[in-house]
C-alpha cells in the first residue's frame, strides 16, 4: 500500500511538472514571456523593452517575432502576453482563453501609387490593381469593409478588370513594394513605418508616387471616427493579476504625450532590434523619424474603455464577437 501511493504521488508530481512546462502562466519570481510582432506593434512596445525588464516581482522577456510566429505561440500557450490583430485576438481567445487587455495602435493604414487627381476618391482605383498587405487580416478586411460600404466591387487577383478594384495579396511591404519597382504593380496599401520607406526608396528610383489615401479618414468619412483598435495586447488565463495591470499602467505611461518612441526614435529602434533574432523590419529615415512613429497611431487604450468600439470594429469587418469575457478588467484602471 505504501509502495503504491509513493508511485501514485511521484506520478502526480512528473504530471505536474509536465502541465506546468505546458502552458501554465508565469509564477512570482518566474519569467513572462511577451511575444510582439515586428513593426508598428514592436514600436508601441519599445518603451517597455528598452525600460521594463523586470516589473512586480518578475523578469520579462521580450520577443520580436513574426506575426504568424506571435499569434502560433499564442495558440500553443507559450506568450504569457502578446499583440495580435483585434481579429485574431478574438479568434484564439475562443480557442485559448487569452483575454484583450489594451488596443496599442489604433490605424496607420495608407494607399501609395502614381498621383491620380486633385480631390481623388477611392472610386478612382476602379480599373487598377491594387497591392495589398494581410490578406484575412486587419489591413485586408478593412480595405473591402471600406470599398463595399463604399459600393465598389472588388475582387481577388493579379490583372485589371473594369470598374473593379482587383486586389493582389503580398506576405510583406517589401515584396509588395519590389513589385512596383519592377513596373508590375502601381498601387499598393502599405503600413507605417513601411509605407514611408517605400515612397522613398520607390522616388529614389525614379518613381513619382505619393501617399494617395489614409484608410484611417476614409473609414472617418464613413462612421465619423478616424482610426479603429488595429492591434492589441492580450493576456494569458491566469496570470497575476498585479503583473498585468503594473505592466498596462507603464505601457499607457510610455505611450503617453506623443510617445516615448517617438521622442525617443533611434533608442526605440535599438531595443526593438535587442529583442528580436537579427534585424528589425522598423527602419527609421533621417529627417522623418517623428512623422514615420506618428503615423503608426500608437497609443495604449484600455479595454473596459473601449470595449465598445472593438465590439463594433470587430461586427464591421466581419469577426464574430467573443461576448464582454473576452476583455480584461483593469481594477486599478483610471479614466482620462
Amino acid at each position: 500500500m505504501k509502495k503504491t501511493l509513493t508511485l501514485l504521488l511521484s506520478f502526480c508530481l512528473c504530471l505536474c511538472v509536465v502541465i506546468g512546462a505546458a502552458g501554465c502562466p508565469a509564477a512570482d519570481g518566474e519569467t513572462v514571456n511577451v511575444y510582439i510582432p515586428d513593426g508598428a506593434t514592436a514600436l508601441s512596445l519599445a518603451y517597455m523593452m528598452s525600460e521594463h525588464q523586470e516589473l512586480a516581482g518578475k523578469k520579462i522577456k521580450y520577443h520580436v517575432v513574426s506575426p504568424d510566429i506571435a499569434a502560433a505561440r499564442t495558440q500553443s500557450g507559450d506568450a504569457d502576453m502578446a499583440v495580435l490583430p483585434t481579429n485574431a485576438a478574438a479568434t484564439l481567445y475562443v480557442q485559448t482563453g487569452y483575454q484583450y487587455a489594451a488596443a496599442l495602435t489604433n490605424g496607420n493604414l495608407f494607399l501609395i501609387g502614381p498621383d491620380l487627381w486633385q480631390n481623388a476618391e477611392l472610386y478612382d482605383l476602379k480599373g487598377k490593381v491594387v497591392g495589398c498587405i494581410g490578406k484575412n487580416n486587419v489591413p485586408d478586411r478593412l480595405f473591402r469593409c471600406i470599398l463595399n460600404q463604399k459600393g465598389i466591387a472588388f475582387e481577388e487577383g493579379n490583372t485589371v478588370k473594369a470598374d473593379t478594384v482587383v486586389i493582389r495579396y503580398f506576405d510583406n511591404g517589401t515584396t509588395l513594394t519590389g513589385f512596383i519597382l519592377a513596373g508590375n504593380l502601381e498601387y499598393g496599401l502599405l503600413a507605417e513605418p513601411d509605407m514611408t520607406n517605400s515612397l522613398y526608396k520607390l522616388n529614389n528610383e525614379g518613381f513619382d508616387f505619393k501617399q494617395l489615401f489614409n484608410l484611417q479618414w476614409e473609414l472617418g468619412k464613413l462612421i465619423g471616427t478616424a482610426g479603429f483598435p488595429q492591434a492589441g495586447l492580450v493576456v494569458k488565463p491566469g496570470l497575476d493579476r498585479n503583473f498585468v495591470d503594473a505592466f498596462l499602467e507603464k505601457c499607457k505611461e510610455g505611450n503617453a504625450d506623443g510617445g516615448w518612441a517617438k521622442n525617443n526614435p533611434y533608442k526605440a529602434v535599438e531595443a526593438i532590434n535587442a529583442n528580436k533574432d537579427g534585424t528589425s523590419t522598423v527602419v527609421l529615415l533621417p529627417g522623418k523619424e517623428a512623422a514615420q512613429i506618428e503615423g503608426c497611431n500608437i497609443f495604449t487604450s484600455y479595454a473596459e474603455k473601449i470595449w465598445q468600439e472593438v465590439d463594433g470594429f470587430l461586427e464591421m469587418i466581419g469577426v464574430v464577437r467573443p461576448g464582454m469575457e473576452f476583455y480584461y478588467i483593469n481594477r486599478f484602471i483610471i479614466y482620462d
